[in-house]
């Protein structure tokens, strides 16, 4: 006789009064009460009685109870941990195994320090691996941006800076040209020259102010006319991003 196929609880037969069961019912002088009787009435043979009971065992092991709401306080943080290791909540830091994210930048490493104070705070709210992950990335990747952010503002302010200095620069060497008229050539050169050696200063009319350096310190050294800045260190001396700030 073939084996009679395996039937769950939501394709079982419909339910059957007691008193109307044949005494072909599976049920039949089983001894039964009336309770247990109204149930197995609900299944067509005893392998879907068997099937389902085996199905109930399988949902009560992946079930989760909340706490009755007359619990006490003991039991129910004692039901409320069993709850949480049930959705994966480690009893304390050592459980966690989670891996922190990979982007992050050289030299931003978190601590051990900084890991065992993120552990114990993910205890405390009763995170799991899976959420001490993303939590994790999720800080990493705002701090990511906020850097990127950070860095093009900075170069923005510095961008601008350079350019306003630069417009000073012009502007004041204008003035220096209409000042020291078919001079200005020679002596821009020649405090060019001066800057290459003493430039440390950075007065607000600093191509005057490199001059008379020249004029103090060096013109008795070099009796040849300018070069045209062919001294040491004189080739940046125009570079916007070198100019003097005040």
């Amino acid at each position: 006789m073939p084996d009679e196929p395996t039937v769950l609880p939501s394709e079982a037969a419909p339910v059957i009064a007691p008193e109307t069961l044949s005494e072909d019912h599976w049920t039949h002088d089983r001894g039964f009460d009336e309770p247990t009787q109204k149930v197995m009435a609900k299944f067509g043979t005893e392998t879907e009685a068997l099937a389902a009971h085996v199905e109930l065992e399988a949902y009560r092991g992946r079930s989760i109870a909340l706490p009755k709401d007359d619990a006490s306080e003991a039991e129910k943080t004692a039901q409320m941990d069993k709850v949480y290791a049930k959705l994966g909540v480690p009893p304390n830091e050592a459980g966690y195994d989670f891996k922190m994210p990979d982007n992050i930048p050289k030299g931003m490493e978190p601590s051990e320090a900084a890991v065992a104070e993120f552990k114990a705070l993910g205890i405390a709210l009763k995170l799991t691996d899976a959420q001490m992950a993303g939590l994790a990335k999720f800080d990493m990747d705002k701090t990511i941006k906020a850097m990127e952010a950070g860095k093009v503002a900075r170069d923005a302010a510095e961008a601008n800076r350079t350019a306003e200095r630069k417009a000073e620069n012009d502007k004041a060497m204008a003035a220096l040209k209409e000042e020291w008229g078919p001079e200005y050539v020679d002596r821009v050169d020649k405090a060019a020259l001066a800057h290459a050696k003493y430039g440390s200063k950075t007065p607000a009319d600093w191509t005057k102010y490199y001059y008379q350096v020249y004029l103090d310190k060096m013109a008795e050294d070099i009796l040849v006319p300018s070069q045209g800045r062919a001294a040491e260190g004189a080739k940046d001396f125009f570079d916007p991003a070198s100019y003097p700030t005040k």
